[in-house]
Parts: structure tokens; sequence; C-alpha cells
């Protein structure tokens, strides 16, 4: 079995807007960055990057999930917390078609 050895180093010259996407890419993959962009230009295994609008419901629905768990805060707190992550949805979807 061949063993895979990364001995070598490319040092690549980056805006520090490409860098932050690059990273922001990699850990919505849950990759680090070198296996990212290995992936990226060798094409070895395909990269599926999550819709944001889809991303952003699944992070929400994990925050709903949360607060339902959460026993130290009052029925009103979660009230409350739930009518402003709304508006958060809201203002993301408005900002969304806005964009379109």
């Amino acid at each position: 079995m061949k063993v895979d050895s990364k001995s070598k180093r490319l040092n690549l010259r980056l805006t520090e807007d490409e860098i932050q996407f690059i990273e922001s890419q990699a850990n919505m993959c849950e990759m680090s960055v070198s296996e990212y962009i290995r992936r990226c230009s060798l094409n070895t295994e395909k990269i599926v990057i999550v819709d944001p609008k889809r991303l952003i419901a699944f992070l929400l629905g994990n925050i709903y999930q949360a607060l339902s768990n959460n026993t130290a805060l009052t029925k009103d707190d979660k009230k409350v917390i739930s009518s402003e992550l709304t508006k958060v949805v809201d203002t993301l979807n408005k900002t969304i078609m806005e964009l379109k």
C-alpha cells in the first residue's frame, strides 16, 4: 500500500479576502485549508458547498432546539428569543431577495 507523503510545500500569494473565503469554505466542508485546496485543485473528490439558506435554517434549528432544552430560561425568555430569531430570519430573507 502506498504511503502518501506530503513533504513538499507550496507557497501562494493571496489577498486577505481570498484567504478568508477559502478558510470559510474549508470550514463549511469540515476540512483543513490544505485538504480543501488539494481537493479543489486535484478534483480527487467533489466538494459540495451547502446552500447558505439551508445552512442558516439548519443552524437556526439547532438554536431553537438548544432553547427548548434549556431549563435556565423561563418560558417568557424563550418567547422573546424566539421572536428575535424570527426577526433575524425575516431580515435575512429580505436581504437575499434584494440581492437577487
